[in-house]
């Protein structure tokens, strides 16, 4: 094997080439594909996306995004109705794992509230380009960034008649929605910013379906651990996410406040080193809620270093999981985090520059702390504003009209 540093305009990592085939995988996020490298050209060709070329940077032989290749075209594969099974409400299909973020956060806890309110539903995982066997459906639900699941969700839209809805998320490229609108007939977006975009390009219906809490924010085995009384911060995400939104401010804000990095943790990608000084945490969706027990405060940063569409317009999820874990948020004052801050009385620990920032580090020295009386009404109204059955209510509202 061999690993390479690539550097991509939504993210820098690693990809893991094989030596004895074609196989790649994405180190940080999970991805597979196949590839050819030639010279200094590096082609991938992804499971659930369109082909993209990297090319070498002879300074540090890492590599670099050239561009994105037009998807060749799809073949039909496999997808056969189990006709002597009973008929199914509502069926997901995916290519991704349960452990996949957008599973855990949005066609899980659908599935879910379905089923507690009596339909009929099932989640179908199956390897990519493999054979597909379901019953009969009258809907089915896809997430947008899984191909070999739409390419099979269009087939059974017409063996069976079922409607098609795709849940949205990160908007990289708009062309893959639009590519997506022929087969689907309603698309689902996490926030009003993400619909407004997706109305705007296409003419199938948009309706906005908040993310659920992600389950990583709740103990495994039931075992409850409080975060501990502590002046240490916790920090999550991609590695790209702390390039886009951290880098610039944080070393700025440390040194003014002379907070040790020591006392920071980067829950992250294995292998990689975001900060000097800071602790660093590989990321496990199976051990978030045991690694975060260390901490008291959570620091979340969405500001759009990249000036990228798709860092603007990202939904809350990260705020959302720090408070139903019981963390005291240090929140950027930004579109993504404002109104819930604002909601549940914590606007007084928004920060929008590494000064702000710093000030907050020097609340945290002393033992300052957001009412804990706050955190814990906030953590019970999301549970209740983001259950699983009012989510299922909201999208049968919109399906059913």
């Amino acid at each position: 094997m061999r690993l390479i540093r690539a550097h991509h305009p939504q993210w820098t990592g690693h990809l893991l080439i094989s030596t004895t085939d074609d196989q790649v995988h994405h180190q940080e996020h999970g991805d597979k594909g196949r590839y050819t490298l030639r010279q200094d050209r590096l082609t991938v060709y992804w499971e659930t996306y369109a082909p993209e070329v990297f090319v070498r940077r002879a300074e540090d032989d890492s590599f670099v995004f050239a561009e994105r290749l037009a998807a060749a075209p799809t073949t039909p594969q496999a997808v056969t109705l189990d006709s002597n099974a009973p008929p199914l409400d509502y069926l997901v299909l995916t290519t991704q794992t349960p452990l996949n973020a957008l599973v855990r956060l949005q066609s899980q806890p659908l599935l879910q509230g379905l089923a507690s309110l009596g339909w009929r539903t099932r989640f179908h995982h199956y390897p990519h380009g493999t054979p597909v066997t379901v019953p009969p459906a009258s809907a089915i639900i896809v997430h947008y960034l899984d191909p070999d699941a739409l390419t099979r969700a269009a087939a059974l839209k017409a063996l069976c008649g079922a409607r098609l809805y795709c849940l949205s998320s990160d908007i990289y490229d708009i062309d893959t929605y639009t590519r997506i609108a022929p087969l689907a007939d309603a698309f689902f977006a996490p926030t009003p910013l993400h619909a407004e975009l997706l109305r705007a390009a296409q003419t199938k219906p948009v309706f906005v379906l908040p993310e659920a809490i992600d389950p990583i924010a709740q103990p495994t085995d039931g075992t409850i651990l409080p975060p501990a009384a502590t002046d240490r911060l916790c920090w999550f995400g991609y590695p790209e996410s702390f390039a886009k939104s951290c880098r610039h401010l944080l070393p700025h804000a440390l040194d003014d406040a002379e907070f040790p990095a020591e006392k920071l943790a980067l829950i992250t990608a294995p292998n990689v080193s975001l900060l000097a000084g800071a602790e660093h945490i590989p990321f496990s969706p199976e051990r978030f809620y045991t690694a975060t027990a260390p901490f008291r405060y959570a620091l979340l940063s969405h500001f759009v270093f990249d000036n990228h569409i798709n860092t603007f317009i990202k939904s809350p999820n990260k705020l959302v999981t720090a408070l139903a874990r019981g963390l005291a948020p240090v929140a950027s004052n930004t579109i993504h985090y404002r109104p819930l801050m604002r909601e549940y009385g914590l606007e007084n620990w928004m920060f929008s520059s590494p000064h702000e920032l710093a000030t907050l580090l020097r609340k945290i020295k002393t033992g300052a702390a957001p009412d804990p009386r706050l955190l814990r009404l906030a953590a019970e109204d999301l549970r209740a504003q983001l259950a699983p059955e009012r989510l299922a209510r909201q999208f049968l509202a919109a399906t059913l009209d």
